[in-house]
């Protein structure tokens, strides 16, 4: 489990922590134990899950559409030939690839909505705080206003510069608090749906 792999790396690494990034953090006095463990497991259904149950939409989405697939598949033939073998710099290639995960994450979502206790960079007082103010995604996603025809998969729309307002697709959240993984994320997917 998470907490005895906290357990064994904080007993490790006791007499120096700075050797390792969590005891560092617990022997600061930063997290108490219970905290470090919840801010773990936070990480791991945060980093983990949400990234793999996008992958797996993903492959849903392309194995009910084999026309996208096909295209996809092309895309990814081209630009890696005979190399076969994904890096981040060859992905930089590949829109289509880019534009099929969009169009997935616009439409299945691992988080269907963000939920805050802030607005406009004003903490709400703690009576406040039993009203729970969320980005819909899943509203935003399924928006005729935002996505023409959005029942229908289809990752083109993603290509054309403009035709997406920016605000209507954010699987990461958005400004300040916008997920710190996305970027990380983004390339575990992009490369393993090259893998694939």
């Amino acid at each position: 489990s998470a907490k005895h792999s906290i357990d064994c790396r904080l007993q490790k690494h006791w007499a120096n922590p700075q050797e390792d990034f969590l005891c560092d953090i617990y022997s600061g006095g930063h997290l108490s134990r219970k905290e470090l463990y919840a801010a773990i497991a936070e990480l791991q259904i945060a980093g983990v899950e949400t990234t793999a149950n996008s992958l797996l939409w993903a492959l849903y989405n392309l194995s009910r559409n084999p026309h996208v697939q096909q295209k996809l598949f092309q895309e990814i033939q081209r630009v890696l030939g005979a190399q076969k073998s994904p890096s981040a710099e060859s992905l930089s290639d590949m829109p289509y690839l880019k534009a099929c995960l969009k169009e997935s994450m616009s439409c299945c979502f691992s988080i269907p909505c963000g939920a805050r206790s802030w607005i406009c960079g004003v903490i709400l007082p703690l009576s406040l705080l039993q009203t729970v103010l969320m980005i819909n995604s899943y509203a935003l996603g399924c928006s005729e206003e935002y996505f023409r025809g959005w029942a229908e998969f289809r990752p083109e729309r993603w290509l054309q510069r403009g035709s997406i307002h920016p605000f209507s697709h954010v699987p990461f959240g958005i400004g300040k608090r916008m997920c710190v993984g996305r970027r990380v994320a983004e390339l575990q997917l992009h490369l393993a749906l090259c893998w694939v």
